[in-house]
């Protein structure tokens, strides 16, 4: 709009005046004024909403000075911060052991209602192997399923006589159940895919077809996981394996069928199991 001659009301004063001259400027909320003419051109992003030359006299400079900071402040560019930013939290405790931890990635945007969950488990035959493991293939991931959660775990080895399993399998579970308890703090849902190579493999398939009480597992990806200890033991593809299994169980299937049957997914396979790949 411009002034010239006529009048009308800006905050309660009457600007009255003849147009005298003028100037542009490109910047957004940025003034051109002297001692005639005040120009104010108000952008609120990229596009303008409203041009005003004002004409006026000295006379009334003081009350036009006054409006200067609502002009300024009245138009702002959008807040393209993300209402949730991504997080990343690195080395997270589940649990007290000091192999008990697991890294974080969060997306921006995230919610309770859409972000779905991928839970990694590093393989390394029950004994060895670390979350690091899996760390260089987080950023494909993101880029992929750029709107996912995603954890990497680790978990108790059996080494030496200790943590023989079960171990590795309660260390899984208490990582998923850790996660899905505080699935509020880091606002993602309860939609889970397990996802394993390995020994990793094999305890994503424990977790999705055995310990399935609390949390759901909506999908399992196994990459090369043993899915039955006994024929493992008993037809080995590598003559290490029966003695790699005695020592992250304490025996052969002789003396631990138990834990050679439960530590088997196979036996745990039904209809309601999730989808697997």
């Amino acid at each position: 709009m411009v002034f010239d001659g006529g009048g009308t009301q800006v905050g309660g004063s009457w600007l009255r005046g003849k147009y005298q001259k003028s100037c542009e400027i490109s910047l957004p909320g940025r003034f051109c004024l002297n001692t005639t003419v005040l120009i104010f051109r108000a952008t609120c992003g990229t596009s303008i909403s409203s041009t005003s030359v004002i004409s006026y006299q000295s006379a009334n400079m003081k009350k036009i000075l006054w409006l200067l900071p609502f002009l300024a402040f009245g138009c702002k560019k959008k807040d393209v911060t993300p209402a949730v930013p991504s997080s990343t939290q690195l080395n997270v405790s589940y649990g007290t052991d000091p192999l008990q931890k697991m890294d974080i990635y969060l997306p921006e945007g995230r919610s309770v209602a859409t972000t779905k969950v991928i839970i990694m488990v590093h393989g390394g035959g029950w004994s060895e192997g670390d979350k690091i493991d899996f760390t260089p293939y987080v950023d494909s991931l993101k880029k992929r399923l750029p709107g996912y959660a995603i954890f990497n775990i680790n978990y108790r080895l059996a080494v030496s006589g200790t943590n023989l399993f079960p171990t590795q399998e309660l260390d899984v579970k208490a990582a998923f159940e850790f996660i899905y308890n505080k699935r509020a703090d880091y606002k993602i849902s309860d939609k889970f895919v397990a996802l394993g190579a390995s020994a990793g493999g094999h305890l994503a398939l424990q977790q999705s077809y055995k310990n399935n009480s609390v949390v759901k597992v909506k999908a399992v990806v196994d990459f090369f996981g043993p899915t039955e200890l006994y024929s493992m033991y008993t037809y080995p593809i590598n003559p290490l394996i029966p003695l790699q299994l005695i020592a992250v169980i304490g025996g052969n299937p002789a003396t631990k069928a138990q834990a050679y049957h439960d530590g088997s997914p196979y036996n745990y396979v039904t209809a309601q199991c999730p989808p697997t790949i």
